[in-house]
């Protein structure tokens, strides 16, 4: 994929999470489940 995780994740302020959703998408695209596709493009919590 053609996007950096940042290591510093929250708040982003109105852009919130809008590459891991794009990389969500594009998962689900490729045809993996919602829940492998969220645990892949989902931030970890700090």
């Amino acid at each position: 994929m053609d996007f950096e995780i940042h290591k510093d994740r929250w708040p982003q302020g109105p852009k919130k999470l809008t590459r891991e959703r794009a990389a969500y998408f594009q998962l689900m695209q490729q045809g993996y489940s919602s829940r492998e596709a969220s645990s892949n493009a989902a931030p970890e919590h700090p």
